[in-house]
């Protein structure tokens, strides 16, 4: 197929099982050659996709006219719920993203207050749009357009934090974010919900945002690498999370099926890059939180491209992807408990909606993880009806056990250690290096489970303010390598960067007991540090036992420490022996030293989100050569 011009924008649809009358915006057109320069035989696989493409554009779209679908809901609670929640949205102000209130992120740091109006708002624009649906007496219309013109004439759609130079809140330049798509993707599907009950000038203005907001400058860095996209190429969830939004919105909104098949191409493509975001065996260093937000998005992408094809394209069933798929399920310690790593909380737990949608998909049976539903977005709302009605079951590439005594995520030395079947006690050892997504200067440090309580662990994330992405990340203590309970090499943290990685030098397995020995050096930037290995030996033997030990050597003496973080309390129960405590949970802790005597210290990192005890364990003198061994065990 040669064409002289492909249409990327030939314009947007008021899209409705009604049959509503279309409304066209100018058509934006990009010549064949600049096509062409995505490889040979590319219009053609244009073409190809919007050959699959099913009928009009729609995504997960159902119209409030589908009475079958929508009256369902006005007699369950999750019906009744929305419309409740709509109901006293009525009787509130609406929320306005105030100049004063965009500029208090530049002005005092704080991200948290604009987010917090930008989130409310786009909760009633979600709430009034789904209980109108249901309720179908047109009391949330009035409100619902004012939301929308609400949000089209903000001068930016991008959170501050996201809008570093204040570029698109000054007009000079519109760049897509993860809000910005989701707000794209929200109001494109809102449109094909609401339709005909919709002022046509309010339908009109949100079609012209979409194109201004999302689709012009998707399409401008794609062929003219504008970087109003930059997030095509990156590794980590924003990948998947803008592509899900803005591709979503385009197959929802475009009339004509070669845009809908380029937007989808670009997407299919892009995620080549998402998936060298996970090591081989799926571990995701951005931690479990963000697992959640970046491979959930990843799953949303593709149901709205199964949807919108039939079925006939199926993203979730790449290879690549399915390994990652299975993180969460190998990622649990015990007990409903997951390690804080990077920038996760220590009371995380994985996304139900997401796990529910990869057992299903890969035939899992894990009685734990049934389908939900998610109202936080449309796109969330609709997606979860679509695939009730089931899919295919894949095959998984590896059947994950979180009742196994052991789970090594090898590619990023990452182990946890269970007990045998009726234990309590547990742990995680952490390797990898300092560059991971959403990194802490973490190397070698470890989390202790005893019951339910992580007793000794990673304390996890703090709030964000824009010092969080930086080049002040760490100086942030509980970022740092101070807030972890890592070594501290003759007064120096570790760095930041690829450089400072783990070796495993040692690993024994065994029913009975594991073993793993690690080389940090490159971690610390010392020059007289000639030796730095931490052994962890995590025991089965009764009710369990772990050791650390510590051998650090100089060319020259050298202070060093090490420490144990907690969100407990601790007491000295003799001259080398603690207790730490939290909850209803105790961890015994003996020391024993070469090299020096020692001594303890303790500190309470402070953090609004949270503020860890750090108890350090340190020589009383420079050594040249020392260990430092701490067991633990419940008491």
């Amino acid at each position: 197929m040669r064409q002289r011009w492909i249409v990327v924008l030939a314009g947007l649809v008021l899209v409705g099982v009604s049959g509503a009358e279309t409304q066209n915006i100018t058509p934006v057109y990009y010549q064949s050659d600049q096509v062409k320069a995505f490889g040979e035989g590319y219009p053609e696989k244009i073409a190809e996709i919007a050959g699959r493409l099913e009928g009009r554009a729609g995504g997960f779209g159902i119209a409030y006219q589908d009475r079958n679908f929508w009256g369902a809901f006005e007699n369950t609670d999750e019906g009744r719920n929305i419309v409740r929640a709509a109901e006293k949205y009525l009787a509130e102000k609406l929320p306005v993203v105030t100049e004063e209130l965009y500029m208090d992120y530049f002005v005092t740091g704080n991200r948290t207050r604009c987010q917090a109006v930008i989130s409310r708002r786009a909760s009633q624009l979600v709430t009034l749009c789904l209980a109108e649906c249901i309720d179908n007496k047109g009391r949330f219309v009035k409100a619902f357009e004012e939301v929308c013109v609400s949000m089209c004439n903000d001068p930016s759609w991008v959170l501050p934090a996201h809008d570093s130079q204040k570029q698109n809140y000054l007009q000079k330049k519109i760049t897509i974010d993860l809000i910005s798509s989701r707000h794209g993707h929200d109001f494109a599907l809102a449109l094909v919900l609401l339709n005909d009950k919709l002022d046509p000038t309010v339908v009109r203005l949100v079609q012209d945002k979409l194109h201004e907001k999302i689709f012009k400058p998707y399409i401008d860095d794609v062929y003219l690498n504008t970087k109003q996209a930059s997030w095509k190429t990156v590794t980590n969830n924003w990948n998947a999370v803008c592509h899900a939004g803005v591709v979503g919105a385009a197959l929802t909104a475009m009339p004509d099926a070669m845009d809908r098949a380029l937007f989808a191409d670009r997407g299919i493509r892009y995620m080549d890059y998402f998936y060298e975001g996970f090591t081989p065996d799926g571990y995701c260093s951005e931690g479990l939180g963000y697992w959640g937000y970046g491979y959930g998005h990843y799953i949303m992408l593709s149901e709205v491209i199964y949807c919108a094809t039939g079925g006939k394209m199926d993203v979730f069933a790449d290879p690549r992807g399915l390994p990652a798929a299975l993180y969460p399920f190998r990622l649990e310690i015990l007990n409903g408990s997951y390690p804080a790593i990077a920038d996760c909380s220590p009371n995380a737990r994985p996304d139900a909606d997401m796990m529910g949608y990869v057992n299903m998909r890969l035939g899992l049976e894990d009685q734990r993880w049934p389908l939900g539903t998610d109202t936080g977005s449309l796109f969330m709302f609709l997606m979860h009806q679509r695939y009730r009605s089931g899919r295919p079951a894949l095959k998984a590439p590896f059947k994950p056990d979180n009742t196994a005594i052991r789970t090594f995520f090898e590619d990023a030395g990452l182990l946890i250690c269970r007990p045998k079947a009726g234990g309590s006690f547990a742990a995680v050892f952490k390797g990898g290096h300092n560059a991971e997504h959403h990194n802490h200067n973490d190397l070698g440090s470890f989390t202790v489970l005893a019951g339910k309580e992580q007793v000794i662990l990673d304390p996890g994330a703090v709030e964000y303010t824009s010092k969080t992405f930086s080049k002040d990340r760490y100086t942030i203590k509980k970022l740092s390598s101070y807030g972890h309970d890592v070594p501290l090499v003759a007064g120096q943290e570790q760095v930041p960067g690829a450089k400072a990685k783990v070796v495993i030098l040692q690993k024994e397995f065994s029913d009975e007991k594991d073993l793993l020995t690690m080389d940090l050096v490159s971690a610390y930037n010392v020059k007289e540090l000639k030796q730095l290995q931490r052994t962890f030996t995590f025991s089965r033997q009764g009710a369990g036992w772990l050791e650390i030990r510590d051998d650090v050597a100089f060319s020259e003496a050298k202070a060093f420490e090490t420490a144990l973080i907690s969100y407990g309390t601790y007491k000295k129960t003799g001259p080398d022996l603690l207790e730490i405590t939290t909850g209803d949970q105790t961890l015994c802790v003996s020391i024993a030293a070469e090299g020096s005597s020692i001594e303890i210290a303790d500190e309470i990192i402070e953090s609004t989100k949270g503020s860890p005890l750090r108890i350090a364990v340190r020589f009383s003198n420079p050594v040249k050569k020392g260990q430092i061994t701490m067991k633990i065990w419940p008491k």
